[in-house]
This record gives C-alpha cells, sequence and structure tokens, in this order.
C-alpha cells in the first residue's frame, strides 16, 4: 500500500544517530542550528512541515560526511532551505525563492552560492530528496481523527512532542518515524482525556503503515521516551527557550506550560487483542512499576499511570494481551531505560 510504501521509504532514508552525533553533526552544533531555523521561520511565517523536512535533509547530508567539529556552514543551511522551498509550492509562492534566501542569509549568502551549495548536496544524496518526514506521517494519522470530538490542544501537544524530539537526535531517530509520530498523537491524546475509540483509529492506521509496530514494543518505548523529554522540557533541561516560547502561545494552546504527568500514561486504548506474547528487546518497553512487575499483575484501567522515576533498571522481557485486561502485562526480564538532557544554547 501506499502507506507501507512511505514507511519503508522513510527508514530506508532515515540516518544513523549514532553517526549523526558522533562523527558527521556533533550534537551543539545540530542544536544551535535548529534553533536558528525554527526562529528564523517563525519570523518568516513557514509552516512547521519545513522546519522538519530542513532538519531531515540536513540531518541525512551530515550523517553520510566524515567527522566535522560542530560547525554548521551557512551556505549548507541555505542550500537545504533551497530545496525544501522548491518542493513546497505553498510556502514558496508566498514569497519569491531568491528573496527568500538573500533575506535569511543575511547578506552573507548570496542566492547564487546557495544555489551551488544545493546541488552539492542533492549530489551526495544522490538527489533523493522530499522523504517523509515524523511531520508527515503525524498529519496522515491524524486524518480520521475530526471524525471524533478530539481536543485542539492534544493537537498541539502532539506537535509540541515532535519539535521537542527535533533537539534530541538519539530519541527522534530512535524509531520508526511513524512510530515516533503516533507515540506523540498517542500520549497527546491519553494526557488530553480523549476516547478510547480515538486511540484505536490511530494504532489501525499505524498498523497500516508499520503492522510489526504495534506488538515490538517500539511503541510503548517510544512513548516512555517522548514523556521523558517532556518532563525534561517542563524543568528547562534539554529544550530550548524558544521552542517552550513558541509552544506557550494561544495558537498552540499554551502546552508548553502543561504540567506533564509524573507518571507514564498508557498509550493503549480499552479494547485489546486476544490472547498473544511477544518477545521484547531489552529496553524497548515501558510499562507498571517494580512492584506490579514482580506480582506479574494486569493493567486494569487503559489509563494506568507509571510512575517514570522508577522505570531505571526495570525487569522485562516480554508482554502478553488477552480480551479480559484493557492493557498489557509484563511478565519477566530486565529492562534499563536511559535518559539524556542537554543545555543548548539559544544562537539566532
Amino acid at each position: 500500500s501506499a502507506c507501507r510504501s512511505s514507511h519503508l521509504l522513510s527508514e530506508r532514508h532515515k540516518p544513523c544517530p549514532q553517526l549523526l552525533l558522533t562523527q558527521g553533526w556533533p550534537s551543539p552544533g545540530r542544536e544551535h542550528t535548529l534553533v536558528w531555523v525554527l526562529q528564523a521561520f517563525d519570523v518568516m511565517g513557514f509552516s512547521d512541515s519545513l522546519l522538519h523536512d530542513v532538519a531531515l535533509l540536513l540531518d541525512r547530508y551530515y550523517a553520510g560526511l566524515p567527522h566535522r567539529h560542530g560547525r554548521t556552514s551557512q551556505h549548507t543551511l541555505m542550500g537545504a532551505v533551497c530545496t525544501v522551498l522548491k518542493l513546497t509550492s505553498s510556502e514558496g509562492a508566498q514569497r519569491p525563492l531568491r528573496s527568500s534566501i538573500e533575506h535569511l542569509g543575511q547578506k552573507q549568502v548570496s542566492f547564487k552560492e546557495a544555489l551551488a551549495e544545493e546541488l552539492r548536496m542533492l549530489d551526495r544524496l544522490q538527489f533523493e530528496v522530499g522523504t517523509p518526514t515524523p511531520w508527515s506521517f503525524f498529519e496522515t494519522l491524524s486524518i480520521r481523527l475530526h471524525h471524533f470530538h478530539v481536543p485542539k490542544s492534544s493537537q498541539s501537544l502532539a506537535k509540541f512532542l515532535l519539535q521537542l524530539s527535533l533537539f534530541h537526535a538519539d530519541v527522534h531517530y530512535g524509531c520508526p518515524h511513524v512510530v515516533l509520530a503516533a507515540s506523540a498523537l498517542l500520549l497527546a491524546l491519553t494526557t488530553m482525556g480523549a476516547s478510547s475509540a480515538a486511540h484505536t483509529v490511530v494504532i489501525e492506521d499505524l498498523e497500516v503503515h508499520c503492522p510489526e509496530a504495534v506488538f515490538d514494543g517500539s511503541l510503548t518505548g517510544c512513548s516512555f521516551a517522548l514523556h521523558q523529554l517532556w518532563v525534561q522540557s517542563f524543568s528547562y533541561q534539554g529544550s530550548p527557550p524558544c521552542l517552550m516560547l513558541k509552544f506557550a502561545s494561544k495558537t498552540y494552546h499554551c502546552v508548553s506550560g502543561l504540567k506533564p504527568p509524573t507518571l507514564v500514561p498508557s498509550i493503549w486504548p480499552s479494547m485489546a487483542p486476544t490472547q498473544q506474547s511477544f518477545a521484547l528487546d531489552p529496553g524497548r518497553l515501558l510499562d507498571e512499576p517494580a512492584s506490579t512487575v514482580a506480582s506479574g499483575s494486569n493493567l486494569s484501567d487503559p489509563r494506568q499511570l507509571v510512575d517514570a522515576t522508577d522505570m531505571q533498571g526495570l525487569s522485562m522481557t516480554s508482554v502478553a494481551y488477552s480480551s479480559d485486561m484493557d492493557g498489557p502485562r509484563i511478565t519477566s526480564g530486565t529492562c534499563l531505560v536511559a535518559s539524556r538532557s542537554c543545555h543548548p544554547q539559544v544562537v539566532f
């Protein structure tokens, strides 16, 4: 199907976070650039979709380069913006391409130089651009939600979580992009009290893209990672102030000021599949507190909360589902969840 093909295309071109951060584009330089792009695009009135497109294009380009020293060429940045604006006709129509590049380049990068750098980037990427981003999948997974009375704030919260993940490449590229988008959306829906039917629709559409994601633990593990980032961002750890300020506006329902649950909310709808058991990789799944895991008890409430502070060193290897339970039940094993925080400077 087209959905499955989009997922496979995304996976084929998704950069390796280890190579990206250790060789191609070390974290400080990457964060500074993303902060600049976020602020500049906001001033220019560019959509959030463009932000994700530029970030993915730059990450793919730098992940394939030999070791760098963390600095991003402004010429390379302008070259990436050139490509993205050409691919997005609605954005490019608002302002001539030359005018946009010269304004963003602040007279330090000419339009001709930006085009020359764009050609070098495209050549290195073998002219394979326009690949799906987490934002693309977020928009696709949100289509059927308009049939339900889903709070608009849940969409804003999901957008915030996705953009927050941009500044943490290990999370942003640590799972399939369609899984990242679904995790952000499901976490937001649960937090805002959306119906189980809305959750079911998202999971059904996720299965069309990536059937294995529901059963291999990646969906639940990604939701835990996003929740950890959200908790950190609320205490201003690992999140740029400009992102917090952006989502503190009424346009985004002030979601950056929303206190995250201390516990990780379950993203699963009340209707669970029939009895099955699936083996999981360590470090990929979260669920009940250690005391609950030890007894092997069920999650009787689909909104059952898990203390995030107790997740370090949890024990688990498999999860079982049955028709008489509303969520996953942990059976046994070991899992070590690592959290990461960083403090990017704001440079505009």
